[in-house]
């Protein structure tokens, strides 16, 4: 990314004006976006309405495409499946231009396909229509970059490696369109799932979890030369089913920091205590006290309750 911003960046999943306030007085300038974030178009509007008298070239805003077939059937009366091109390409754009509406940033510095095989574990689920789909999408794609709304593309993804390889093998086999990569790494998934059958969780430590692509994935996205955003450094919360302590946050955040692959992290939070345990683990504040290297645990979790 050509701007020179923070590394720790703020998701806007669970995010508040607070957790936005709190942020941008730390100088956090990436915010990460979606249409449905505590619910359709919510947050975007919130955001759009906070963000209205900022700069816009101090910021890094990450938006995403929304691909959940209920939102062009409901709005458009039309399957994403089923469009023509001519079709799927009005529908993109006014979802694009809505959305740049609603926030208020004039352009997205990436623009993301969001959660893609989302309904992979669904019954009856087909993988060749969605790679179809993901095929006809990054003309559009292109063509909206080059307008100028949008600076770099992109997808989030919560699957397994092999899933990872063949969505890129099918969709871009040459490595011209995507740039961003925004995945799921944390101390419970960072060896990530390998299963050929992918399970919308996997179950470790007694929690469930994300499917993840783990470090073998993020080092491969790495040197295909992506940006690389960590997403759910908390897992989504989940996290507070094992331990509120502060040292427990402060190990899992420097396990992210410490992996030199990953560009970004987002802290999906309402707490802005978070906020500053990532901040340290990254060092971007003074940290108060020693922070051991999490690579050299084996596993934080089982660590904690040793």
């Amino acid at each position: 990314m050509e701007k020179k911003i923070s590394r720790v960046g703020v998701g806007g999943c669970f995010a508040t004006n607070e957790v936005l306030d709190y942020a941008d007085s730390h100088n956090i300038k990436l915010i990460d976006l979606g249409w449905g974030y505590q619910g359709p178009n919510k947050f975007e509007k919130q955001f759009g309405e906070w963000f209205k008298d900022k700069k816009r070239e101090d910021y890094f805003i990450v938006d995403k495409l929304p691909l959940f077939n209920g939102l062009y059937t409901d709005t458009y009366h039309k399957s994403l499946y089923l469009m023509s091109d001519a079709d799927l390409e009005e529908c993109i754009t006014d979802v694009l231009n809505k959305q740049l509406e609603y926030t208020n940033a004039k352009y997205f510095d990436a623009y993301l396909l969001h959660a893609i095989f989302d309904m992979q574990h669904s019954q009856n689920y087909d993988i060749d229509a969605d790679i179809n789909l993901y095929k006809r999408l990054t003309p559009i794609l292109l063509k909206l970059k080059e307008k100028g709304l949008i600076k770099k593309i992109g997808f989030s993804a919560h699957v397994t490696y092999e899933r990872l390889l063949m969505f890129l093998n099918e969709v871009d086999p040459e490595n011209k369109v995507f740039e961003v990569a925004e995945v799921s790494f944390n101390s419970l998934n960072d060896k990530g799932a390998n299963s050929e059958k992918p399970s919308a969780f996997i179950q470790m430590h007694g929690l469930t979890v994300w499917d993840a692509i783990g470090e073998k994935g993020i080092h491969y996205l790495k040197e295909k030369g992506y940006t690389i955003i960590d997403m759910m450094p908390h897992e989504s919360g989940r996290m507070l089913q094992l331990t509120t302590a502060p040292d427990w946050y402060r190990w899992n955040d420097t396990l992210i920091c410490n992996n030199k692959d990953i560009d970004y992290v987002l802290v999906g939070t309402t707490n802005p205590a978070h906020i500053d345990e990532m901040l340290v683990a990254a060092g971007e504040m003074e940290d108060p006290s020693p922070v051991p290297d999490m690579r050299t645990i084996n596993s934080g979790v089982r660590h904690c309750h040793e």
